[in-house]
């Protein structure tokens, strides 16, 4: 195998969905993206002995002064209110109404419990605005859209599901916009949970990248239901008459003007302006009210070619009448974008785009997390979308120069034939890609991730596999961390 010399970088990475004090507060501060990357590290370095929460607490205060500050602003407070079995660790969010915190459950997972924030208790409207933000959450149950576990509008708390990947408006601060494909595979799960909201009757009202959160293995969820309301006129009223609700940039003519009898073609707007958003990288007007979006100004932001461009003049029209008219025309027209732009569109999620992200823009193999091994193969790589499953994580940013990998517990490397990059992973598992990958010629050779140890074994292929120039036979090459 010849050609350009670049890194594929392969790391065993746990399972961040578990539940440990000091994994909930990584992931509490990894969400923080203004920290830098070595701070974090340090915090948590720093930490490591901790094994429970009350010994956290006590090593977070010999922490120095700085890093002390920045812990404790994130931290759970005592006496949070909180279910049985429930565990408050660290900060995850904090929003008009309310705070969602990392917790640890009784089954050993993690979990977020949502509050309304301190100075609200006993505001009458911030609570009925909660309350039914808990009836909708327990009323739609539906794989795009984030699951409540369990619920106390009295106590004013509701334990929801921990989506890891993280947020897709972080996702493209942190790493850049997705491409086209990408992003309308992000549409499609988007509708097909706006389809759950259309049959309970509801409207979510604020859809955005922020309130799309990504499972590790690429599953969109819908998250934040608190402007979600009826789409019946006989609603009741929390908002007084003629005021917009909602976030400025993503909202709908309808939103901006106050009306009351807003339908699920306001979240089809909303969800043409994410498009929009996370081609760009940014939020259009930067969250200012300047009126909502149009196509003129999406084809200033993005270019679009004209797959999505047509997407987008459905869904960006002013007059509600001409947009998709239900869930089944929004699901028909994103699938069909997806399919104009050649199906290859996976969904990143934060971790994954974060990780390759500092991978590109680093001269040396570095990690967020100093327990992770690193182990770097020189090796050519083609530009394949990234994926997510528990198989196996493959990601780039852009151009990359360096690609995340996971390989649990085999990745087979092979020829590509006609190609102008040499290397292919031959058991790519997204389904969509599959066809492209029998263009191999032939398999050369094999990763394997075995009880802690990554190996390349070469699989007697004609003209033989070469790591740094010494010819592979057919044991395994065992590698170690740090190994280039």
């Amino acid at each position: 195998m010849s050609g350009t010399v670049q890194y594929l970088t392969c790391r065993h990475i746990p399972d961040n969905r578990l539940h440990h004090p000091l994994n909930a507060l990584a992931i509490a501060l990894r969400r923080r993206t203004a920290l830098p990357m070595r701070r974090r590290s340090r915090i948590i370095a720093h930490c490591r002995s901790a094994e429970n929460l009350p010994a956290l607490r006590n090593v977070v205060a010999t922490l120095p002064a700085e890093d002390r500050d920045e812990v404790v602003e994130v931290l759970a407070p005592y006496g949070l209110v909180a279910p049985a079995g429930c565990e408050p660790v660290a900060l995850l969010g904090r929003g008009g109404m309310g705070e969602a915190w990392l917790c640890g459950l009784a089954d050993g997972r993690l979990g977020v419990l949502k509050t309304l924030r301190p100075e609200l208790l006993g505001h009458g409207q911030a609570e009925a605005r909660f309350r039914r933000e808990i009836q909708a959450t327990l009323a739609i149950r539906h794989p795009n859209v984030v699951t409540a576990l369990d619920a106390d509008a009295a106590a004013g708390w509701m334990l929801l599901e921990f989506v890891a990947g993280g947020d897709l408006r972080a996702a493209v601060q942190v790493a850049g916009p997705l491409s086209e494909a990408d992003a309308v595979a992000v549409a499609v799960q988007v509708a097909a949970g706006l389809g759950a909201f259309e049959t309970a009757g509801m409207v979510h009202r604020d859809l955005k990248p922020s309130n799309l959160f990504v499972t590790p293995e690429g599953a969109i969820r819908i998250a934040d239901l608190g402007l979600a309301c009826s789409a019946s006129a006989e609603r009741t009223r929390l908002t007084a008459a003629g005021r917009a609700v909602g976030s400025w940039s993503f909202m709908s003519p309808e939103q901006f003007a106050g009306i009351d009898d807003i339908d699920c073609r306001s979240d089809h707007f909303s969800l043409g302006v994410c498009l929009v958003a996370l081609s760009a990288g940014r939020t259009p007007g930067g969250g200012q009210r300047e009126g909502p979006m149009t196509i003129a100004a999406a084809e200033r932001l993005i270019h679009p070619s004209p797959p999505l461009r047509a997407l987008l003049d459905r869904l960006l029209q002013p007059e509600r009448d001409q947009r998709t008219a239900d869930a089944e025309a929004l699901r028909e027209a994103v699938t069909a974008t997806a399919d104009a732009l050649g199906g290859q569109g996976c969904v990143p999620s934060l971790e994954l785009r974060s990780t390759a992200a500092r991978l590109d823009g680093a001269t040396e193999p570095s990690s967020d997390d100093a327990e992770l091994a690193t182990i770097v193969l020189p090796a050519t790589v083609t530009d394949a979308p990234p994926i997510a499953t528990d198989a196996i994580l493959i990601g780039g940013v852009r151009t990359p120069a360096r690609w995340l990998v996971w390989a649990r517990p085999r990745l087979v490397l092979g020829k590509l034939r006609g190609g102008d990059v040499d290397l292919r992973l031959r058991n790519y598992p997204v389904e969509a890609h599959r066809e492209g990958l029998d263009e191999l010629s032939r398999r050369h050779a094999e990763l394997v991730w075995k009880d802690g140890t990554a190996a390349l074994r070469d699989l007697g292929s004609a003209n033989g596999s070469c790591l740094n120039g010494v010819a592979l036979g057919g044991e395994p090459l065992a590698l170690q961390p740090g190994e280039e």
